[in-house]
C-alpha cells in the first residue's frame, strides 16, 4: 500500500512538472501557441495587458539568496490573477544568474514555480534579456534559453493587434552569434512586410533593451541602449511598418521617448529598482485608436482596470 501511494504521488509530481513546463513553451517556431492570426486576428473590443521586466531573481543579494525577488514576484502574480489581463508579458531578465553559471537552474526553477501560478486563462509571454542569454549571446546560451522558455524571438496576435517579441541582446552585441543575429533581423523585416496587409489594428514590439532612452542618433547610456549602428535601421523599419509602440525594460527605471510618432516605453523593474520607481509593472490599455499605459508600484495597484473611453 505504501509503495502504491509513493508511486501515485510521484506520478502526480511528474504530471504537475509537465504542466508547468508546457506553460513556458508556447513560443515555438517563432510563433505563439493560441495567438495566431486565425485565432486572434480580428479586432473585437478594447482590452488591457500587463507588461513586466527584470524580475531578476538573485540581483538584490547577488545570487546568494533571492527570497526578496520571490516575494515581489508572488505579489505580482496575485495582482495579475485579480486584475485578469488579456495576457502578461515579461520583457527579459527573468533571473540574475546567467546560463551555465552558479544558481541559474535554481533561479529558473523558482521563476517557473511562481509564474506557473498565473491563472490558466491568462497567457504568459516571456522575452529574453541579457541575463537570460548573456551580454554577448552565443549559440549555446540561446539554446539554453530556448530549452527553458521556447523561441527567443517570435510574433503573436491578440485581439486584432500584432505583437513581436525580439532578442534584443543580439542587437546589443551580435559578435558571438552573427548568423543568428542576421537570421532574426531578416525574419522581422520579412514578417512585418508580409503581414502588414492583414490589417492589424496596432503593431507592438517587445524587447529587453530600449532602442534608445534620450536621443535616437546618439548613444547616451551605452550599457542600457542598442548601439546606433544597429538601432536606426530597425526604428525606420518599425515606423515604415506602422508600429504603434515599442516596450522594453533593462533600465530598471521608467523612461519615455518618441521616434517619428512611434512611442518607446521603458518599464521599471519588478525586481531591484535602480532609480526612484518602486518595484511594479505597467498596465497597457489597447483601444481601437490608441494605446494608453501607466506604471504602478506593487503597493499602489488599482482595484480594477477601467476600459471605458
Amino acid at each position: 500500500m505504501l509503495r502504491f501511494l509513493l508511486i501515485f504521488f510521484l506520478s502526480l509530481q511528474i504530471c504537475n512538472a509537465d504542466v508547468i513546463e508546457e506553460k513556458f513553451h508556447n513560443a515555438e517556431g517563432h510563433e505563439y501557441k493560441g495567438f495566431s492570426h486565425e485565432e486572434e486576428g480580428d479586432w473585437k473590443e478594447p482590452f488591457f495587458f500587463i507588461q513586466m521586466a527584470d524580475c531578476q531573481l538573485g540581483m538584490i543579494e547577488k545570487n546568494v539568496s533571492w527570497d526578496k525577488e520571490i516575494f515581489l514576484l508572488e505579489c505580482a502574480v496575485e495582482h495579475i490573477n485579480r486584475l485578469k489581463p488579456k495576457f502578461v508579458i515579461v520583457c527579459g531578465d527573468l533571473t540574475n544568474a546567467k546560463p551555465f553559471r552558479r544558481a541559474y537552474e535554481e533561479q529558473v526553477a523558482d521563476y517557473k514555480r511562481i509564474m506557473s501560478e498565473v491563472s490558466e486563462d491568462i497567457p504568459l509571454v516571456c522575452i529574453c534579456g541579457n541575463h537570460d542569454v548573456g551580454n554577448k549571446p552565443t549559440k549555446e546560451t540561446i539554446a539554453s534559453y530556448e530549452g527553458n522558455f521556447g523561441s527567443h524571438y517570435f510574433n503573436f496576435w491578440v485581439g486584432g493587434v500584432q505583437c513581436f517579441g525580439l532578442n534584443s541582446s543580439l542587437f546589443y552585441n551580435p559578435r558571438k552569434a552573427p548568423e543568428i543575429y542576421e537570421e532574426q533581423k531578416a525574419w522581422i523585416e520579412q514578417e512585418m512586410k508580409e503581414t502588414l496587409m492583414l490589417g492589424p489594428k496596432h503593431r507592438l514590439v517587445f524587447t529587453h533593451h530600449p532602442w534608445f532612452l534620450v536621443h535616437p542618433d546618439k548613444l547616451t547610456r551605452p550599457v542600457f541602449e542598442i548601439p546606433v549602428e544597429r538601432r536606426k535601421c530597425m526604428l525606420d523599419l518599425f515606423v515604415d511598418q506602422k508600429v504603434t509602440a515599442c516596450f522594453s525594460g533593462h533600465f530598471h527605471r521608467n523612461a519615455y521617448s518618441n521616434y517619428q510618432g512611434m512611442d518607446l516605453i521603458t518599464t521599471a523593474a519588478l525586481g531591484k529598482p535602480l532609480g526612484g520607481d518602486c518595484s511594479g509593472f505597467r498596465i497597457v490599455k489597447v483601444f481601437e485608436d490608441r494605446v494608453d499605459h501607466e506604471y504602478f508600484g506593487l503597493e499602489e495597484m488599482p482595484e480594477q482596470v477601467d476600459l471605458s473611453q
